[in-house]
């Protein structure tokens, strides 16, 4: 019976994995149990935050047991299914409009219910996995490049349009790190990198010209808005150029981020304590800047906890990724790395005033159940590469492999 449950373990459980996500996903919901007190639906907050911790982790053991070697050749399939979830919150009636004015929940009356771009983040990564992996790790004509960069810019301009830039960015940051692994040639990654940037900058002169006037309903003074990007926005992105040009709105968050976490010192002001988060002067401070929130809380410790946390995390899946049986395995690890280590680095670089302000939750802190479950799931995929990756059948002696794509 022991040994039999020690190779069922050994079979399907990569113990690193386990332990460290067990670890993260207790060290965030205790921080979110501590941060959210004071608002006045914190324990309607605090079930949901465990609810889709309990949900989360059944879906990502039985994604474990699936063969995610299935999938490799669905790429148009995930990236309609991420089109209509990203979609859904366009629909009237379905819609939930957040606090900045973008509708990005899906939800009845004024509940929220889920927000689809987390789910679709994963599907974005599997869609251009599976696209990019038919190759074999050689992207070499260009048109099979921009084919490539087109499967993951549709999200992105969905994404775009219903005003969720920092979900977009991430989009972009899966994809370039897929490209960078999967293959592609390193002159049409320059090109694209080159032009991307001249479009931005494209972007925002364009949106400078094109702005009209806005007349409050409370009757006060009119005020200029663009119709690209919006004046928030604007704000959140170019803030950390300067913080102190700006004393509402994003430059108050800044302020207050910086304070929380100097205030933190080495050990923190305890769980219950503290000013900035307990004292309501921290907005979002269990979304975009629990960093923030935490760090004045469990100090200087807590935080070095929390990345120590975060680069085991990121050596286990790299592990993952490196032993993978095939190159769409390895392509979906990538991308799930790409997707956690861009988050970890701009959600904790926004809430120091390293990085604008774009609203990416951090990894299994910040609340939010549809992001904590999709963390989750990713785990669970992770967990199928590595539990079907190469070995020794124990009553076939072969090594399984992968399915071919030489019909495809």
């Amino acid at each position: 019976m022991a040994e039999g449950l020690r190779a069922w373990i050994k079979r399907w459980v990569n113990l690193p994995l386990l332990i460290v996500v067990l670890v993260l996903a207790a060290y965030g919901a205790i921080i979110v149990t501590a941060v959210v007190q004071g608002y006045l639906s914190a324990a309607s907050m605090i079930k949901k935050e465990y609810l889709g911790l309990i949900l989360g982790a059944i879906l990502a053991a039985g994604v474990v047991a699936v063969d995610y070697r299935r999938f490799k050749t669905w790429w148009l399939g995930f990236l309609v299914m991420a089109g209509i979830l990203l979609f859904l919150p366009k629909i009237p009636g379905l819609g939930v409009t957040g606090g900045f004015g973008g509708t990005l929940w899906v939800g009845i009356g004024r509940t929220a219910l889920f927000q689809p771009s987390e789910p679709a983040k994963l599907l974005t990564i599997l869609a251009v996995a599976s696209y990019i992996a038919r190759f074999e790790g050689r992207i070499e004509r260009l048109r099979d490049f921009l084919k490539a960069v087109c499967i993951a810019c549709i999200p992105f301009a969905l994404l775009i349009i219903q005003g969720d830039l920092g979900t977009g960015l991430v989009t972009l940051a899966i994809m370039l790190g897929i490209l960078l692994v999967g293959g592609a040639n390193p002159r049409h990654l320059l090109i694209f990198i080159v032009v991307g940037i001249a479009l931005v900058a494209g972007l925002l002169w364009v949106n400078t010209k094109w702005t009209y006037m806005v007349t409050p309903k409370d009757g006060s003074k009119p005020y200029v808005e663009h119709h690209l990007i919006k004046n928030y926005q604007l704000d959140r992105l170019t803030v950390f150029v300067n913080p102190g040009g700006d004393t509402s709105s994003a430059g108050y968050q800044l302020q207050q981020s910086k304070i929380a976490i100097g205030s933190g010192q080495f050990t923190g002001t305890g769980l219950s304590k503290g000013t900035q988060a307990t004292l309501n002067f921290l907005p979002t401070r269990h979304t975009d800047f629990i960093f923030a929130a935490m760090s004045e809380k469990v100090g200087f410790v807590g935080g070095l906890f929390l990345m120590a946390l975060y680069l085991a995390l990121l050596l286990v899946s790299l592990s993952i990724s490196g032993g993978a049986e095939d190159l769409f395995g390895t392509l979906i690890a990538v991308g799930i790395i790409s997707m956690w280590l861009f988050q970890i680095l701009e959600n904790i670089g926004m809430n120091m005033g390293l990085m604008p302000i774009t609203g990416i939750p951090l990894p299994f802190m910040s609340y939010g159940t549809s992001a904590l479950m999709t963390n989750l799931v990713c785990v669970g995929v992770l967990g199928s590469i590595w539990s079907h990756r190469p070995y020794l059948a124990a009553t076939k002696g072969t090594i399984r492999r992968g399915i071919s794509y030489q019909n495809y």
